[in-house]
């Protein structure tokens, strides 16, 4: 039984460090480049798609609701990282995501601190 426990144990504290560096990595990207992770990987995604995402891709590609990312999405495009547009010649209904230079710059800062913190990481 007593390795079961020692299991769980080891499990539960790697899963502790974990969540403490994502909160870690969630505010140095907030003092960095003025974006959460969530907002970071969001806007990852989107360019990744060439800055041609769609909600409906973002929230399949993330396993989450439609409605969670348009949520999402809202918040940065209110910050002015992303914006929205249609694309002649393609159904009206379809409506494109991209990163705008005020979101790349977000995504490059956040991904050098991002960077810097996984060095400093190996470094130890």
């Amino acid at each position: 039984m007593t390795n079961i426990t020692d299991d769980l144990t080891r499990t539960l504290i790697m899963i502790e460090r974990a969540l403490k560096l994502r909160l870690q990595l969630n505010d140095l990207g907030q003092a960095a480049a003025g974006v959460t992770l969530n907002q970071a990987v969001l806007l990852s995604q989107i360019a990744a798609t060439g800055n041609l995402a769609t909600v409906s891709g973002l929230s399949g590609a993330r396993k989450r609701a439609v409605h969670t990312l348009t949520a999402a999405v809202d918040g940065v495009e209110k910050k002015g990282l992303v914006q929205r547009s249609k694309i002649k010649g393609e159904d009206g209904r379809v409506i494109r995501i991209g990163l705008t230079s005020e979101g790349a710059a977000a995504l490059a800062s956040f991904r050098a601190s991002l960077n810097a913190i996984v060095k400093l990481l190996c470094a130890t």
